[in-house]
Protein backbone atom coordinates (compact mmCIF):
# COMPACT_ATOMS: atom_id res chain seq x y z
CA UNK A 1 0.00 0.00 0.00
CA UNK A 2 1.33 3.40 -0.96
CA UNK A 3 1.57 5.88 1.84
CA UNK A 4 1.90 9.58 1.25
CA UNK A 5 4.11 11.40 3.68
CA UNK A 6 3.10 14.93 4.43
CA UNK A 7 5.14 17.75 5.83
CA UNK A 8 2.86 19.99 7.80
CA UNK A 9 3.16 22.29 10.76
CA UNK A 10 2.27 20.58 14.00
CA UNK A 11 -0.82 22.04 15.60
CA UNK A 12 0.56 21.32 19.03
CA UNK A 13 3.44 23.71 18.35
CA UNK A 14 0.96 26.52 17.81
CA UNK A 15 -0.80 25.76 21.05
CA UNK A 16 2.48 25.63 22.99
CA UNK A 17 3.54 28.96 21.55
CA UNK A 18 0.21 30.45 22.48
CA UNK A 19 0.26 29.09 26.02
CA UNK A 20 3.80 30.32 26.48
CA UNK A 21 2.60 33.81 25.68
CA UNK A 22 -0.58 33.71 27.76
CA UNK A 23 0.50 31.75 30.81
CA UNK A 24 -2.44 30.46 32.85
CA UNK A 25 -5.09 32.62 31.23
CA UNK A 26 -7.13 29.54 30.42
CA UNK A 27 -7.44 30.46 26.75
CA UNK A 28 -6.38 28.22 23.92
CA UNK A 29 -6.34 28.29 20.15
CA UNK A 30 -8.30 25.57 18.38
CA UNK A 31 -6.44 24.82 15.19
CA UNK A 32 -5.61 28.41 14.52
CA UNK A 33 -2.80 30.39 12.93
CA UNK A 34 -2.03 32.41 16.05
CA UNK A 35 1.51 32.12 17.35
CA UNK A 36 1.77 34.61 20.19
CA UNK A 37 0.15 37.62 21.79
CA UNK A 38 1.76 39.29 24.76
CA UNK A 39 -0.19 38.73 27.95
CA UNK A 40 0.32 42.34 28.96
CA UNK A 41 -2.01 43.37 26.15
CA UNK A 42 -5.00 41.70 27.80
CA UNK A 43 -7.56 44.25 28.84
CA UNK A 44 -8.88 45.06 32.33
CA UNK A 45 -12.33 44.20 33.63
CA UNK A 46 -15.13 46.52 32.58
CA UNK A 47 -16.16 48.94 35.29
CA UNK A 48 -19.85 49.11 36.19
CA UNK A 49 -19.63 52.49 37.84
CA UNK A 50 -20.91 54.50 34.89
CA UNK A 51 -24.36 54.58 33.33
CA UNK A 52 -23.35 56.71 30.37
CA UNK A 53 -21.14 55.94 27.39
CA UNK A 54 -17.89 57.32 28.71
CA UNK A 55 -14.19 56.53 28.70
CA UNK A 56 -13.21 54.13 31.44
CA UNK A 57 -10.69 55.21 34.00
CA UNK A 58 -8.72 52.13 33.09
CA UNK A 59 -8.00 52.83 29.45
CA UNK A 60 -5.08 51.06 27.85
CA UNK A 61 -3.20 50.86 24.61
CA UNK A 62 -3.15 47.50 22.86
CA UNK A 63 0.31 46.95 21.47
CA UNK A 64 0.84 45.76 17.96
CA UNK A 65 1.64 42.05 17.82
CA UNK A 66 3.00 40.09 14.91
CA UNK A 67 1.13 36.88 14.25
CA UNK A 68 2.56 34.11 12.13
CA UNK A 69 0.14 32.32 9.86
CA UNK A 70 1.35 28.74 9.74
CA UNK A 71 0.95 26.75 6.56
CA UNK A 72 -1.80 24.15 6.52
CA UNK A 73 -0.54 22.62 3.31
CA UNK A 74 1.87 19.93 2.28
CA UNK A 75 3.84 19.26 -0.84
CA UNK A 76 1.10 17.03 -2.17
CA UNK A 77 -2.12 18.31 -0.66
CA UNK A 78 -3.40 21.72 0.37
CA UNK A 79 -5.77 21.96 3.32
CA UNK A 80 -8.30 24.75 3.52
CA UNK A 81 -11.25 25.44 5.77
CA UNK A 82 -14.66 26.94 5.25
CA UNK A 83 -18.28 26.88 6.36
CA UNK A 84 -21.49 25.53 4.91
CA UNK A 85 -25.06 26.66 5.54
CA UNK A 86 -27.79 24.06 5.05
CA UNK A 87 -30.62 26.08 3.46
CA UNK A 88 -33.21 23.59 4.73
CA UNK A 89 -32.83 24.42 8.42
CA UNK A 90 -30.12 27.09 8.67
CA UNK A 91 -27.60 24.76 10.32
CA UNK A 92 -23.96 25.81 9.97
CA UNK A 93 -21.18 23.28 9.43
CA UNK A 94 -17.42 23.56 9.30
CA UNK A 95 -15.83 22.19 6.14
CA UNK A 96 -12.34 21.04 5.23
CA UNK A 97 -10.66 20.44 1.88
CA UNK A 98 -8.19 17.55 1.98
CA UNK A 99 -6.49 16.84 -1.30
CA UNK A 100 -9.10 17.08 -4.05
CA UNK A 101 -12.13 16.58 -1.79
CA UNK A 102 -14.14 19.00 0.34
CA UNK A 103 -15.83 17.34 3.33
CA UNK A 104 -18.12 18.45 6.09
CA UNK A 105 -15.93 18.60 9.19
CA UNK A 106 -18.90 17.80 11.42
CA UNK A 107 -21.57 15.11 11.36
CA UNK A 108 -24.86 15.91 9.67
CA UNK A 109 -27.57 17.10 12.08
CA UNK A 110 -30.54 17.47 9.72
CA UNK A 111 -33.69 16.28 11.48
CA UNK A 112 -35.93 14.02 9.45
CA UNK A 113 -37.94 10.84 9.91
CA UNK A 114 -35.89 7.78 10.90
CA UNK A 115 -33.02 9.84 12.25
CA UNK A 116 -32.09 9.82 15.92
CA UNK A 117 -30.08 11.63 18.56
CA UNK A 118 -27.43 9.43 20.24
CA UNK A 119 -28.88 7.90 23.39
CA UNK A 120 -32.13 9.72 22.48
CA UNK A 121 -30.72 12.93 24.01
CA UNK A 122 -31.24 16.12 21.98
CA UNK A 123 -28.16 17.80 23.44
CA UNK A 124 -26.06 14.97 21.99
CA UNK A 125 -27.39 15.80 18.52
CA UNK A 126 -25.71 19.20 18.90
CA UNK A 127 -22.43 17.51 19.75
CA UNK A 128 -22.49 14.37 17.59
CA UNK A 129 -25.07 15.00 14.88
CA UNK A 130 -27.86 12.52 14.17
CA UNK A 131 -27.84 8.78 13.48
CA UNK A 132 -29.57 7.75 10.24
CA UNK A 133 -31.00 4.53 8.89
CA UNK A 134 -29.41 3.74 5.53
CA UNK A 135 -32.71 4.36 3.74
CA UNK A 136 -32.84 7.83 5.31
CA UNK A 137 -29.19 8.54 4.50
CA UNK A 138 -29.97 7.59 0.87
CA UNK A 139 -33.24 9.60 0.81
CA UNK A 140 -35.16 6.55 -0.35
CA UNK A 141 -38.37 8.59 -0.46
CA UNK A 142 -36.87 10.88 -3.08
CA UNK A 143 -37.59 14.05 -1.10
CA UNK A 144 -34.45 15.88 -2.25
CA UNK A 145 -33.45 13.97 -5.40
CA UNK A 146 -34.09 10.78 -7.34
CA UNK A 147 -30.52 9.50 -7.05
CA UNK A 148 -31.22 7.25 -4.07
CA UNK A 149 -34.95 6.83 -4.52
CA UNK A 150 -36.21 3.37 -3.61
CA UNK A 151 -32.99 2.37 -1.81
CA UNK A 152 -33.81 0.77 1.53
CA UNK A 153 -33.88 -2.36 3.65
CA UNK A 154 -35.04 -5.44 1.79
CA UNK A 155 -34.52 -3.74 -1.57
CA UNK A 156 -31.70 -3.94 -4.08
CA UNK A 157 -31.48 -0.59 -5.80
CA UNK A 158 -29.65 0.98 -8.69
CA UNK A 159 -28.48 4.24 -7.17
CA UNK A 160 -27.27 7.05 -9.43
CA UNK A 161 -23.86 8.20 -8.23
CA UNK A 162 -23.29 10.61 -6.69
CA UNK A 163 -26.23 10.07 -4.33
CA UNK A 164 -27.34 13.33 -2.73
CA UNK A 165 -29.31 11.43 -0.12
CA UNK A 166 -30.07 13.40 3.04
CA UNK A 167 -27.20 15.86 2.41
CA UNK A 168 -27.60 19.58 1.65
CA UNK A 169 -27.89 20.73 -1.94
CA UNK A 170 -24.52 20.56 -3.71
CA UNK A 171 -23.30 17.77 -1.39
CA UNK A 172 -23.76 14.01 -1.40
CA UNK A 173 -23.44 10.82 0.61
CA UNK A 174 -19.92 9.52 -0.15
CA UNK A 175 -19.41 6.13 -1.73
CA UNK A 176 -17.05 3.55 -0.30
CA UNK A 177 -14.42 4.52 -2.88
CA UNK A 178 -14.70 8.21 -2.03
CA UNK A 179 -13.92 7.37 1.59
CA UNK A 180 -10.93 5.38 0.27
CA UNK A 181 -9.74 8.50 -1.57
CA UNK A 182 -9.82 10.46 1.69
CA UNK A 183 -7.83 7.84 3.57
CA UNK A 184 -5.24 7.62 0.81
CA UNK A 185 -4.81 11.40 0.96
CA UNK A 186 -3.90 11.30 4.66
CA UNK A 187 -1.51 8.35 4.41
CA UNK A 188 -3.65 5.22 4.20
CA UNK A 189 -6.28 3.48 6.29
CA UNK A 190 -3.73 2.21 8.84
CA UNK A 191 -3.01 5.76 10.07
CA UNK A 192 -6.24 7.52 9.06
CA UNK A 193 -7.93 6.88 12.39
CA UNK A 194 -5.23 8.64 14.38
CA UNK A 195 -5.03 11.56 11.95
CA UNK A 196 -8.77 12.14 11.52
CA UNK A 197 -10.23 11.47 14.98
CA UNK A 198 -10.80 14.36 17.39
CA UNK A 199 -8.18 14.91 20.07
CA UNK A 200 -10.59 14.38 22.95
CA UNK A 201 -13.87 12.67 23.76
CA UNK A 202 -12.71 9.14 22.98
CA UNK A 203 -12.37 6.38 25.54
CA UNK A 204 -8.67 6.27 24.65
CA UNK A 205 -7.35 9.69 23.63
CA UNK A 206 -4.15 10.19 21.64
CA UNK A 207 -5.44 11.06 18.19
CA UNK A 208 -3.99 14.11 16.45
CA UNK A 209 -6.85 15.45 14.28
CA UNK A 210 -4.18 16.83 11.95
CA UNK A 211 -6.64 17.89 9.26
CA UNK A 212 -9.48 19.27 11.37
CA UNK A 213 -11.77 16.43 10.23
CA UNK A 214 -12.68 15.90 13.91
CA UNK A 215 -14.35 12.48 14.03
CA UNK A 216 -16.26 12.18 17.32
CA UNK A 217 -17.35 8.86 18.90
CA UNK A 218 -21.11 9.15 18.37
CA UNK A 219 -21.66 5.41 18.60
CA UNK A 220 -24.55 3.79 16.74
CA UNK A 221 -28.18 2.80 16.99
CA UNK A 222 -28.80 -0.84 16.27
CA UNK A 223 -32.10 -1.97 14.84
CA UNK A 224 -34.45 -4.55 16.23
CA UNK A 225 -34.85 -2.78 19.57
CA UNK A 226 -31.19 -3.19 20.51
CA UNK A 227 -30.85 0.50 21.41
CA UNK A 228 -27.73 2.70 21.39
CA UNK A 229 -24.19 1.39 21.67
CA UNK A 230 -20.50 2.37 21.63
CA UNK A 231 -20.78 6.08 22.51
CA UNK A 232 -17.24 7.21 23.33
CA UNK A 233 -15.81 4.11 21.65
CA UNK A 234 -16.77 4.14 17.98
CA UNK A 235 -17.88 6.25 15.05
CA UNK A 236 -19.60 4.52 12.14
CA UNK A 237 -20.33 6.29 8.85
CA UNK A 238 -22.66 5.14 6.11
CA UNK A 239 -21.51 4.97 2.51
CA UNK A 240 -23.81 5.02 -0.53
CA UNK A 241 -22.47 1.60 -1.56
CA UNK A 242 -24.77 -1.34 -0.87
CA UNK A 243 -23.84 -4.99 -0.51
CA UNK A 244 -27.21 -6.66 -0.84
CA UNK A 245 -30.87 -6.00 -0.25
CA UNK A 246 -30.23 -6.13 3.51
CA UNK A 247 -26.72 -4.68 4.01
CA UNK A 248 -24.66 -1.64 3.04
CA UNK A 249 -21.01 -0.69 3.56
CA UNK A 250 -19.90 1.60 6.36
CA UNK A 251 -16.56 2.80 7.75
CA UNK A 252 -15.62 2.36 11.38
CA UNK A 253 -13.34 4.47 13.59
CA UNK A 254 -12.49 2.90 16.96
CA UNK A 255 -11.00 4.25 20.18
CA UNK A 256 -8.83 1.14 20.39
CA UNK A 257 -7.10 1.51 17.01
CA UNK A 258 -5.24 4.09 14.96
CA UNK A 259 -6.56 2.61 11.73
CA UNK A 260 -9.99 2.67 10.12
CA UNK A 261 -11.90 -0.44 9.15
CA UNK A 262 -13.28 -1.00 5.68
CA UNK A 263 -15.19 -3.85 4.08
CA UNK A 264 -17.59 -3.78 7.01
CA UNK A 265 -21.25 -4.03 6.16
CA UNK A 266 -24.31 -4.33 8.31
CA UNK A 267 -28.08 -4.15 8.30
CA UNK A 268 -29.49 -1.12 6.55
CA UNK A 269 -31.86 -0.53 9.46
CA UNK A 270 -28.94 0.37 11.76
CA UNK A 271 -28.44 4.01 12.70
CA UNK A 272 -25.03 5.43 11.74
CA UNK A 273 -23.56 8.90 11.31
CA UNK A 274 -23.37 10.78 8.00
CA UNK A 275 -20.57 12.98 6.65
CA UNK A 276 -21.40 14.74 3.40
CA UNK A 277 -18.95 15.31 0.54
CA UNK A 278 -19.13 18.32 -1.75
CA UNK A 279 -20.10 17.61 -5.36
CA UNK A 280 -17.34 18.08 -7.92
CA UNK A 281 -17.67 21.51 -9.50
CA UNK A 282 -20.48 22.56 -7.15
CA UNK A 283 -21.21 26.26 -7.37
CA UNK A 284 -19.85 28.35 -4.51
CA UNK A 285 -22.86 30.38 -3.39
CA UNK A 286 -21.63 32.62 -0.59
CA UNK A 287 -24.89 32.16 1.28
CA UNK A 288 -24.26 28.44 1.45
CA UNK A 289 -20.53 27.80 1.30
CA UNK A 290 -17.61 29.99 2.30
CA UNK A 291 -14.04 28.82 1.96
CA UNK A 292 -10.52 30.12 1.91
CA UNK A 293 -9.47 28.44 -1.31
CA UNK A 294 -5.84 29.56 -1.20
CA UNK A 295 -3.41 27.52 0.88
CA UNK A 296 -2.31 29.47 3.91
CA UNK A 297 1.30 30.60 3.61
CA UNK A 298 3.77 31.74 6.23
CA UNK A 299 3.54 35.49 6.56
CA UNK A 300 3.44 38.21 9.14
CA UNK A 301 -0.02 39.54 9.92
CA UNK A 302 -0.60 42.74 11.84
CA UNK A 303 -3.20 41.46 14.28
CA UNK A 304 -3.95 44.21 16.74
CA UNK A 305 -4.05 47.90 16.04
CA UNK A 306 -2.59 50.40 18.47
CA UNK A 307 -5.81 52.39 18.77
CA UNK A 308 -7.20 53.33 22.16
CA UNK A 309 -9.90 51.16 23.68
CA UNK A 310 -12.45 52.79 25.97
CA UNK A 311 -15.05 51.11 28.15
CA UNK A 312 -18.35 52.39 29.39
CA UNK A 313 -21.98 51.55 30.02
CA UNK A 314 -25.33 52.89 28.98
CA UNK A 315 -28.94 52.30 29.95
CA UNK A 316 -31.68 51.50 27.46
CA UNK A 317 -34.47 53.84 28.58
CA UNK A 318 -37.13 51.55 27.09
CA UNK A 319 -36.68 48.73 29.60
CA UNK A 320 -33.89 49.81 31.96
CA UNK A 321 -31.40 47.25 30.66
CA UNK A 322 -27.78 48.25 31.30
CA UNK A 323 -25.20 47.32 28.64
CA UNK A 324 -21.41 47.35 28.64
CA UNK A 325 -19.85 49.23 25.73
CA UNK A 326 -16.43 49.25 24.10
CA UNK A 327 -14.77 51.74 21.78
CA UNK A 328 -12.56 50.01 19.20
CA UNK A 329 -10.88 52.42 16.84
CA UNK A 330 -13.45 55.05 15.88
CA UNK A 331 -16.49 52.89 16.63
CA UNK A 332 -18.40 52.42 19.89
CA UNK A 333 -20.13 49.04 20.11
CA UNK A 334 -22.37 47.34 22.61
CA UNK A 335 -20.19 44.70 24.29
CA UNK A 336 -23.23 42.49 24.88
CA UNK A 337 -26.04 41.18 22.70
CA UNK A 338 -29.27 43.14 22.65
CA UNK A 339 -31.97 41.89 25.04
CA UNK A 340 -34.86 44.20 24.18
CA UNK A 341 -38.13 42.27 23.81
CA UNK A 342 -39.44 43.36 20.41
CA UNK A 343 -42.85 41.72 20.50
CA UNK A 344 -44.39 42.78 17.20
CA UNK A 345 -46.31 39.74 15.89
CA UNK A 346 -45.79 38.16 12.48
CA UNK A 347 -48.14 36.17 10.26
CA UNK A 348 -46.96 32.94 11.89
CA UNK A 349 -45.64 33.96 15.33
CA UNK A 350 -46.98 36.03 18.22
CA UNK A 351 -43.57 37.68 18.55
CA UNK A 352 -40.56 38.40 16.37
CA UNK A 353 -37.80 38.09 18.99
CA UNK A 354 -37.08 35.08 21.17
CA UNK A 355 -35.10 33.61 24.03
CA UNK A 356 -33.33 30.31 23.43
CA UNK A 357 -36.00 27.66 24.10
CA UNK A 358 -38.08 30.49 25.63
CA UNK A 359 -35.90 30.39 28.74
CA UNK A 360 -35.47 33.83 30.40
CA UNK A 361 -32.06 32.82 31.80
CA UNK A 362 -30.83 32.30 28.24
CA UNK A 363 -31.94 35.81 27.30
CA UNK A 364 -30.02 37.18 30.28
CA UNK A 365 -26.87 35.40 29.11
CA UNK A 366 -27.08 35.49 25.31
CA UNK A 367 -29.58 38.22 24.52
CA UNK A 368 -32.52 37.62 22.19
CA UNK A 369 -32.80 36.26 18.66
CA UNK A 370 -34.45 38.60 16.15
CA UNK A 371 -36.01 38.03 12.78
CA UNK A 372 -34.37 40.42 10.33
CA UNK A 373 -37.66 42.35 10.12
CA UNK A 374 -37.53 42.82 13.91
CA UNK A 375 -33.86 43.82 13.84
CA UNK A 376 -34.79 46.45 11.22
CA UNK A 377 -37.95 47.56 13.12
CA UNK A 378 -40.06 46.99 10.03
CA UNK A 379 -43.15 48.13 11.94
CA UNK A 380 -41.59 51.57 12.36
CA UNK A 381 -42.06 51.58 16.14
CA UNK A 382 -38.89 53.57 16.84
CA UNK A 383 -37.99 55.18 13.51
CA UNK A 384 -38.77 55.12 9.81
CA UNK A 385 -35.22 54.04 8.85
CA UNK A 386 -36.12 50.37 8.39
CA UNK A 387 -39.88 50.69 8.07
CA UNK A 388 -41.35 48.11 5.71
CA UNK A 389 -38.15 46.03 5.58
CA UNK A 390 -38.95 42.37 6.01
CA UNK A 391 -39.10 38.90 4.52
CA UNK A 392 -40.02 38.76 0.81
CA UNK A 393 -39.90 42.54 0.67
CA UNK A 394 -37.07 44.52 -0.92
CA UNK A 395 -36.79 47.80 0.91
CA UNK A 396 -34.94 51.07 0.55
CA UNK A 397 -33.54 51.51 4.03
CA UNK A 398 -31.85 54.71 5.09
CA UNK A 399 -28.06 54.74 5.41
CA UNK A 400 -28.10 54.35 9.20
CA UNK A 401 -30.98 52.16 10.41
CA UNK A 402 -31.85 52.47 14.09
CA UNK A 403 -33.91 49.31 13.89
CA UNK A 404 -34.54 47.64 17.24
CA UNK A 405 -31.58 49.40 18.87
CA UNK A 406 -31.84 52.01 21.66
CA UNK A 407 -32.06 55.70 20.79
CA UNK A 408 -28.69 57.00 19.61
CA UNK A 409 -27.63 53.56 18.38
CA UNK A 410 -28.24 51.63 15.16
CA UNK A 411 -28.08 48.22 13.50
CA UNK A 412 -24.62 48.08 11.86
CA UNK A 413 -24.35 47.71 8.11
CA UNK A 414 -22.21 45.07 6.44
CA UNK A 415 -19.56 47.73 5.81
CA UNK A 416 -19.53 48.82 9.46
CA UNK A 417 -18.87 45.24 10.54
CA UNK A 418 -15.97 45.13 8.07
CA UNK A 419 -14.53 48.31 9.62
CA UNK A 420 -14.53 46.60 13.03
CA UNK A 421 -12.69 43.55 11.70
CA UNK A 422 -10.18 45.69 9.82
CA UNK A 423 -9.48 47.63 13.03
CA UNK A 424 -8.56 44.49 14.97
CA UNK A 425 -6.45 43.00 12.14
CA UNK A 426 -8.58 41.33 9.49
CA UNK A 427 -11.33 38.75 9.09
CA UNK A 428 -8.88 35.83 9.32
CA UNK A 429 -8.08 36.50 13.00
CA UNK A 430 -11.02 38.58 14.24
CA UNK A 431 -12.80 35.55 15.70
CA UNK A 432 -10.04 34.56 18.10
CA UNK A 433 -9.61 38.19 19.18
CA UNK A 434 -13.29 39.01 19.74
CA UNK A 435 -14.77 35.74 21.06
CA UNK A 436 -15.30 35.30 24.82
CA UNK A 437 -12.76 33.33 26.84
CA UNK A 438 -15.26 30.67 27.89
CA UNK A 439 -18.54 29.07 26.92
CA UNK A 440 -17.49 27.76 23.50
CA UNK A 441 -17.71 24.11 22.53
CA UNK A 442 -14.56 22.00 22.15
CA UNK A 443 -12.15 24.63 23.49
CA UNK A 444 -13.13 26.95 20.66
CA UNK A 445 -13.08 30.05 22.83
CA UNK A 446 -11.22 33.23 22.06
CA UNK A 447 -8.88 35.66 23.78
CA UNK A 448 -11.40 38.51 24.03
CA UNK A 449 -8.59 41.04 23.68
CA UNK A 450 -10.98 43.97 23.27
CA UNK A 451 -13.73 42.99 25.70
CA UNK A 452 -16.16 42.55 22.78
CA UNK A 453 -17.10 39.20 24.34
CA UNK A 454 -18.88 37.28 21.58
CA UNK A 455 -20.81 34.39 23.16
CA UNK A 456 -22.01 31.30 21.22
CA UNK A 457 -25.73 32.05 21.27
CA UNK A 458 -26.44 29.95 18.17
CA UNK A 459 -29.54 30.84 16.17
CA UNK A 460 -33.30 30.34 15.99
CA UNK A 461 -34.62 28.61 12.88
CA UNK A 462 -38.31 29.00 13.58
CA UNK A 463 -40.98 26.53 14.73
CA UNK A 464 -39.08 25.99 17.97
CA UNK A 465 -35.85 24.93 16.29
CA UNK A 466 -32.62 26.22 17.81
CA UNK A 467 -29.15 25.34 16.57
CA UNK A 468 -25.42 25.68 17.26
CA UNK A 469 -25.73 26.94 20.84
CA UNK A 470 -22.22 26.69 22.26
CA UNK A 471 -20.77 26.40 18.75
CA UNK A 472 -21.59 29.59 16.85
CA UNK A 473 -22.69 33.22 16.99
CA UNK A 474 -24.44 35.01 14.13
CA UNK A 475 -25.20 38.72 13.86
CA UNK A 476 -27.53 40.56 11.53
CA UNK A 477 -26.41 43.53 9.49
CA UNK A 478 -28.77 46.13 8.03
CA UNK A 479 -27.64 45.21 4.51
CA UNK A 480 -30.03 43.08 2.48
CA UNK A 481 -29.48 40.98 -0.61
CA UNK A 482 -32.79 40.91 -2.40
CA UNK A 483 -36.24 40.38 -0.97
CA UNK A 484 -35.50 37.09 0.82
CA UNK A 485 -31.95 37.39 2.19
CA UNK A 486 -29.84 39.72 4.31
CA UNK A 487 -26.15 39.75 5.22
CA UNK A 488 -24.86 38.40 8.52
CA UNK A 489 -21.48 37.82 10.16
CA UNK A 490 -20.63 34.58 11.94
CA UNK A 491 -18.21 33.29 14.57
CA UNK A 492 -17.51 29.57 14.97
CA UNK A 493 -15.97 27.45 17.74
CA UNK A 494 -13.50 25.85 15.33
CA UNK A 495 -12.45 28.93 13.38
CA UNK A 496 -10.11 31.79 14.35
CA UNK A 497 -11.58 34.13 11.76
CA UNK A 498 -15.07 35.41 11.01
CA UNK A 499 -17.21 34.61 7.99
CA UNK A 500 -19.94 36.40 6.12
CA UNK A 501 -22.79 35.47 3.85
CA UNK A 502 -26.41 36.26 3.16
CA UNK A 503 -29.25 34.11 4.33
CA UNK A 504 -32.98 33.88 4.88
CA UNK A 505 -34.47 36.91 6.65
CA UNK A 506 -36.83 34.59 8.53
CA UNK A 507 -34.03 33.21 10.71
CA UNK A 508 -33.42 34.53 14.20
CA UNK A 509 -29.91 35.91 14.79
CA UNK A 510 -28.34 38.07 17.50
CA UNK A 511 -28.02 41.86 17.35
CA UNK A 512 -25.12 44.09 18.38
CA UNK A 513 -25.84 47.82 18.19
CA UNK A 514 -23.37 50.50 17.09
CA UNK A 515 -23.40 54.04 18.47
CA UNK A 516 -24.39 56.78 16.05
CA UNK A 517 -21.63 59.12 14.91
CA UNK A 518 -21.61 62.43 16.78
Amino acid sequence: MNRHKFKKSVLGLLIMLFLAACGDSGSSVNGGPISAISSNSLLPEVSSSSVEVAPSSSMTEVSSSSMEVVSSSSSSSAISYGTLTDARDGQFYKTVTIGTQTWMAENLNYETANSYCPNAARDLCVKYGRLYLWSTAMDSAGVFSDSGKGCGFGLTCSAKEPVRGVCPEGWHLPSKEEWNTLFAAVGGEYVAGTKLKSKSGWLNDGSTDEYGFSVLPAGSRLGGGDGYHYAGERADFWTSTEVSSDDAYYWEFSSAYGRVFSDYHYHKYSGYSVRCLRDSGAFNDSSAFNQNTEPVSSSSVEAVSSSSIDYGEFTDSRDGQVYKTVKIGEQIWMAENLKYAYLQPTSTEDSSSFCYRNEPDSCAKYGRFYWWSAAMDSAGVFSDGGKGCGYKVKCNATESVRGVCPKGWHLPSNTEWKILFATVGDTSIAGILLKSKSGWYSDGYGMDIYGFSVLPAGYCGGTGHYGNVGKGAYFWSSTEDGSNDAYFWGFDSGYEGVFSGYFDKSLGYSVRCLKDSE
